[in-house]
């Protein structure tokens, strides 16, 4: 639900990825000065397929962007493919043009920032700009999302000074997980290709993630014993193949809860959960929302 910080108006995501106004009251900003401000905030906001952001001067403030499904991007003149989990970090005059292809929704974190010492937080942290990235680790990510938005809501004492003080430890954080995106060193042609093996089998999983997938499933795609199988693809994704297939299901639930009004039992389905209670309990689980909540606080309807 993004919400535009530091303004007296809020807006929450509209069903079709539209915002919607909500007026509230402003309060008398404390006296505290942070010299890093959040302006805007969307956690886990999903668009149809076709899906587009082209700015081609920029959005005149430093903005990050996690993109939580495949994406394209063009960085430098060149259209990149990427996979799903990646992450940039844009100047306020860099070109940002990103989306999904005409096939796939597009799902994304995204927060924009401001501020005298916001290039220099990057930099002493050793941020690359305009180039994506994949962490080891981004779980850190959602949370402090939230804690951003949770604070200008609240605006308690020294919140602007929270919220500065949140972007410092969000982009130190950043740093230290700055990697490959994998835990396991490729020491030979055999680990690289291996890789590929997996990376190709998850694509797969998450385009037919309705499938009834079984360890046994995804072992035998790549030649495997199932012990095995799942210690390489820790190393790898850093998740349990069966969570992370389960997290997979969740995030295109996620998708039909924001765009479509069909019943719950039906979302389910289509998301490979033969019971409506277990998604529900597994959905819950996962977005700390029942699946109802979820679509209404997102502007749908609910649809029992």
């Amino acid at each position: 639900m993004p919400v535009y910080l530091h303004d007296p108006t809020i807006f929450t995501a509209g069903r079709h990825g539209r915002a919607n106004p909500v007026t509230v009251n402003p309060r008398q900003p404390p006296e505290d000065f942070p010299t890093v401000e959040v302006k805007s905030v969307g956690i886990r906001w999903y668009h149809p397929a076709g899906f587009r952001v082209d700015r081609p001067l920029g959005s005149q403030d430093y903005a990050f962007m996690q993109w939580l499904t495949p994406a394209l991007l063009i960085v430098a003149g060149e259209e990149r493919r990427e996979r799903e989990g990646g992450c940039i970090v844009y100047r306020p005059d860099d070109p940002q043009c990103f989306g999904g292809d005409l096939f796939t929704p597009f799902g994304n974190n995204w927060f924009h920032f401001h501020g005298p010492m916001a290039g220099k937080l990057l930099d002493a942290c050793g941020i690359p700009l305009n180039q994506p990235l994949h962490l080891r680790d981004s779980s850190f990510i959602e949370p402090l999302l939230n804690m951003f938005q949770r604070e200008n809501l609240n605006q308690a004492r020294l919140w602007r000074l929270m919220i500065g003080s949140g972007v410092e430890r969000f982009f130190i954080e950043m740093a230290r997980e700055i990697g490959s995106g994998a835990s396991v060193r490729l020491k030979s042609a055999r680990s690289a290709e291996l890789r590929e093996r997996f990376v190709a089998l998850r694509d797969s999983m998450r385009e037919r993630s309705a499938e009834p997938w079984t360890l046994k499933d995804m072992a035998d795609s790549v030649y495997l014993s199932q012990s095995r199988f799942s210690q390489l693809y820790r190393e790898f994704f850093d998740a349990n193949p069966i969570d992370d297939l389960i997290r997979m299901r969740i995030a295109k639930a996620e998708y039909y809860l924001c765009l479509t009004n069909m019943p719950l039992a039906q979302v389910a389905a289509l998301c490979g959960f033969s019971d409506y209670y277990y998604f529900s309990r597994q959905f819950k689980n996962k977005t700390g929302e029942s699946p109802t909540s979820y679509r209404l606080l997102r502007g749908g309807t609910a649809q029992e």
